[in-house]
C-alpha cells in the first residue's frame, strides 16, 4: 500500500467523541503576518476586532461547558457573498470560491478564538478541512470534535 493511501484512511479511524458546531454570520477576515512599525510588532485593528468578535461569538455559543483537550479535528467553511458577476449561479447555492485570501490566512484568526474558548490550545488540532465558497448568507461555520483515534493495523503485503 502506498503511503498515500496509509495516511488517508488514517481518517477512517477516527471516532468522535464530543463535537461543537457554529456558524458565525460575518465576512471572513484573513491574518496576514504580524505588521511591523516602530520597533513594534502588532496585529492591525481590523484583524484583532474579528478576532476579538469570533471569540465572543464561539463563548456564547459553547457555553461553560469544559474545553476540548486531546485529540482535536476542525472543519471550517468560510462563506463569502456572491459578486455581481456570479448572476445565475445563485441557483446553485454555493460555489466555490478560487480567489484571494488564502484559506491559510483565512484559518489563523478562527484557531486564535478557539483558543480557550472551545479548544485548551490550538496545538491540538491534528485534522483539519477547509472549505472556501461564495453562498447568500456569508459568514464562518466551524466543527469541532474530540476523537478517539482508533487502532490501526496496516494491510500485511
Amino acid at each position: 500500500m502506498d503511503t498515500y493511501s496509509t495516511y488517508h484512511r488514517l481518517f477512517d479511524q477516527v471516532e468522535p467523541l464530543r463535537k461543537f458546531d457554529c456558524f458565525v454570520p460575518c465576512t471572513p477576515v484573513p491574518k496576514q503576518s504580524v505588521k511591523a512599525g516602530s520597533g513594534n510588532f502588532y496585529t492591525p485593528p481590523r484583524q484583532a476586532r474579528y478576532v476579538k468578535f469570533l471569540k465572543r461569538n464561539f463563548k456564547e455559543s459553547y457555553g461553560q461547558r469544559s474545553l476540548f483537550v486531546g485529540n482535536v479535528s476542525v472543519k471550517i467553511v468560510y462563506v463569502f457573498p456572491f459578486r455581481k458577476g456570479d448572476k445565475g449561479l445563485e441557483s446553485l447555492g454555493w460555489i466555490p470560491h478560487t480567489q484571494i485570501p488564502d484559506f491559510d490566512n483565512l484559518t489563523k484568526p478562527v484557531l486564535d478564538a478557539l483558543r480557550g474558548t472551545v479548544v485548551q490550545d490550538d496545538r491540538i488540532v491534528f485534522h483539519s478541512e477547509i472549505l472556501k465558497v461564495r453562498a447568500k448568507k456569508p459568514g464562518v461555520f466551524i466543527s469541532v470534535r474530540l476523537c478517539k483515534i482508533l487502532r490501526i493495523r496496516p494491510n500485511a503485503t
